[in-house]
């Protein structure tokens, strides 16, 4: 088994992908162990030759970091990513311009609040102009809704049996 202490960039080109994921692992165990965090999974194998590579560098980067008792980077780094996620994540599309939510939750909605298909086709081609959004689409929620048990009868594709029984009793 390799040393990940005498990996460099130059060296790595010589080990086959299937070294490289072994040596990986290896050094993920060894910073799993000494590091607070919490535990990473080791990979079966990397998607490309170049993330192999990169993977195996920051890795090593991360143990060398622990052996020299620079812990602290280590830790730091991993919430700075998921702060800079978070900011981005708060500008709202309503904010850009476009339009709040999905057809799908809009769709939804207009489905349990009883409205026709008619309506809920023009409230979708409202919101979302470009949309080649349809009648078959009410449809196709209005069943796939029913059929797993999220809507009842009253809310089912207006052409189907459990809407047409409901309907009639409900007439009666």
């Amino acid at each position: 088994m390799l040393n990940i202490a005498k990996v460099t960039a130059e060296s790595i080109k010589s080990l086959s992908t299937k070294e490289i994921v072994e040596l990986y692992n290896a050094t993920l165990a060894q910073v799993n162990a000494s590091s607070e965090a919490e535990p990473r999974t080791p990979v079966k194998k990397f998607r490309d030759r170049t993330t192999a590579e990169s993977r195996l560098l920051k890795i090593k980067q991360e143990w060398q970091d622990i052996a020299d008792g620079h812990t602290s980077d280590v830790e730091e780094k991993a919430p700075a990513k998921k702060l800079a996620k978070k900011k981005i994540k708060k500008v709202k599309k309503s904010e850009v311009g476009k339009p709040k939510g999905s057809i799908k939750n809009v769709t939804i909605g207009l489905i349990t609040e009883g409205a026709e298909d008619k309506e809920i086709v023009e409230e979708v081609k409202a919101q979302f102009p470009d949309s080649k959004f349809d009648f078959s689409h009410v449809s196709w929620y209005r069943s796939t809704l029913f059929r797993d048990g999220i809507i009842g009868p009253e809310h089912a594709p207006r052409r189907s049996k459990a809407y047409k029984t409901w309907k009639q009793s409900e007439e009666k």
